[in-house]
């Protein structure tokens, strides 16, 4: 849940290590999906605030 762009549901990958100590979680989203257009536009907002702030 991202307070500006809302829900973000991407897809979760899981890699193991072969002796299964590690693992690596890999979220993506399909593209053309909702999802990753969302988060092509997070990489643009970053952590900025749009909130209008008054003088």
């Amino acid at each position: 849940m991202h307070p500006s762009l809302g829900v973000i549901e991407p897809d979760c990958r899981n890699l193991f290590r072969e002796d299964g100590r590690q693992r690596l979680l890999w979220f993506a989203a399909p593209p053309g999906s909702a999802g990753a257009e969302q988060l092509e536009l997070l990489s643009v907002v970053g952590t900025r605030d749009f909130a209008m702030q008054r003088p």
